[in-house]
């Protein structure tokens, strides 16, 4: 991904303010940048359309680093068009953000900062500190507030249920949607508000909450000691200012706001709450001394943790949350939802979580934890758990449709080969959903095709490899208890050839 910064003057030869205000009119209207007004291609004309690609920033501004006008951003989402008869150069834009009210730290240290007319097009440089704060106030910006609908949706179900199930067909990019809703919402690059574990069979409640590990012990004995799980440990981080002040808010459940006193105490009490977790440590200073002007800080003004759990239905998971399913509930996050987890009694400085004299601990799950989960429909290995599940995380499902195929394989549309992948992903999801006792969860994900840049020579793929290597005994799979597996496959590989593909699937 790259950056840069693209005049709204689409042609020097006219910089009225009428002129501008019509530039500007035609961006907001259309969602796109452009140069080059009428006529002629000019160096910056080349340059917008053959280095600027798909997926990278543009940032629409003018003027020198010491006065910067900036008015829109977006991320690059077409190759280079004409408009109408207005520019030789326009390119579309998603996500797009109006970003003339919000401070852009633009300064003379900033790439061109010190030329008073920069050009109509030029790359910003994120191994350079003051432009990387210019594209992270950008980027944050418009991961919260730019058009692009599916995830802002999904992000607004989390908030309001603090558990949200990713669920779809394999290969649909749930992992990735998980991902990019946590990293919209934390600070550019933070890997401290961010966690991310996969289940498996053998996962259980001493990886996730707590349990006894062996050590080596004195003379270098096996001996066993409390250790804290994964999500235990997370929530320690997370949660350190409600577990700081949980003697308060225990005794005021509905308290709404942490007063300056308070976070005080937080301030100096981190060490001891967070113990050697040096990143915990780091973050919560920076953000206390941000906060140490201030009267009132409200607790939903707490930076939000992400916890993401991928292939959440392939552990038991009864073994592995035990009684904090409890504490999931909307209604019981933090002070309302305290537990006593199993070896509350064997706790240390380095395990506790509320309690320093680790009497009468308790463990709750922070109010500003949100935890996101994937599976795959037709993976469910704890089937009997999936009612349980279902009441306390809202459920949205990711379809292999082309949408999804555009998300998945947006840095490979410049491919050679990515047109014809769409008609044959298409074709071929098509039969599968209108295969009896198959369907739309035994979809082909658009992931599958991502392979195929594997199988591509001098940009010509390779279709009969990919379907032999990878497609075929996945769907042979699907079907091996279907005694027309052998006319089935057929059908498949007729609508992946593109070789009547409605009289295949109407058959079917």
């Amino acid at each position: 991904m790259r950056y840069w910064v693209v005049s709204p003057m689409a042609w020097r030869m006219d910089t009225t303010d009428e002129k501008l205000a019509e530039f500007l009119k035609i961006i907001e209207e259309k969602k796109i940048a452009l140069v080059n007004w009428k006529k002629g291609e000019s160096a910056s004309g080349k340059r917008f359309s053959k280095e600027v690609e798909i997926g990278d920033l543009i940032i629409i501004a003018k003027g020198s680093n010491k006065k910067k006008k900036c008015y829109y951003a977006g991320i690059v989402d077409s190759n280079s068009r004409k408009y109408e008869n207005v520019a030789e150069q326009c390119r579309s834009l998603r996500n797009f953000v109006n970003i003339k009210s919000i401070n852009i730290p633009f300064s003379e240290k900033c790439t061109r900062g010190r030329t008073d007319n920069p050009g109509t097009i030029y790359e910003l440089d994120p191994g350079n500190p003051h432009d990387k704060k210019v594209i992270d106030t950008v980027m944050n910006y418009i991961n919260k507030n730019g058009d692009n609908k599916p995830m802002k949706e999904y992000a607004q179900l989390l908030f309001s249920h603090y558990q949200l199930i990713l669920t779809g067909a394999p290969g649909t990019g749930k992992t990735y949607m998980a991902k990019e809703i946590a990293r919209s919402n934390i600070s550019e690059g933070s890997t401290t508000q961010l966690e991310f574990v996969q289940f498996h069979p053998s996962f259980d409640y001493t990886d996730f909450i707590e349990g006894l590990k062996p050590v080596k012990g004195a003379n270098l004995n096996l001996v066993f000691e409390l250790k804290n799980g994964i999500f235990k440990k997370f929530c320690r981080r997370a949660g350190v200012v409600e577990r700081i002040l949980f003697d308060t808010l225990k005794k005021e459940k509905n308290k709404k706001d942490i007063s300056s006193s308070e976070l005080k105490t937080c301030a100096s009490e981190l060490y001891i709450f967070l113990g050697d977790d040096e990143d915990g440590i780091s973050f919560w200073k920076e953000w206390l001394e941000n906060k140490k002007e201030e009267r009132n800080v409200p607790i939903s003004d707490l930076p939000k943790f992400f916890f993401i759990i991928d292939e959440i239905n392939r552990a038991d998971l009864s073994r592995v949350f035990g009684e904090i399913f409890y504490a999931l509930e909307p209604d019981y996050r933090g002070v309302e939802g305290t537990v006593t987890t199993q070896y509350a009694s064997l706790n240390t400085i380095e395990t506790f979580f509320v309690d320093k004299t680790r009497k009468n601990d308790k463990f709750f799950i922070p109010s500003n934890v949100y935890i996101i989960g994937t599976m795959n429909d037709i993976d469910r290995s704890v089937e009997s758990f999936d009612f349980a599940l279902r009441r306390r995380f809202v459920w949205q499902e990711i379809k292999a449709d082309e949408k999804c195929f555009e998300t998945v394989m947006k840095d490979m549309n410049k491919k050679p080969f990515y047109e014809e992948a769409l008609i044959r992903y298409k074709n071929l999801n098509d039969v599968i959903a209108k295969i009896e006792m198959l369907g739309e969860s035994y979809n082909i994900g658009p992931a599958y095709f991502r392979k195929l840049d594997m199988y591509s020579n001098n940009g010509n793929a390779d279709w009969d490899q990919f379907w032999n290597n990878h497609l075929e005994l996945l769907l042979k799979e699907y079907l091996r208890s279907r005694k027309s597996i052998t006319d089935d496959l057929n059908k498949l590989k007729a609508a992946y050839d593109n070789k009547n593909t409605q009289n295949n699937s109407d058959n079917s």
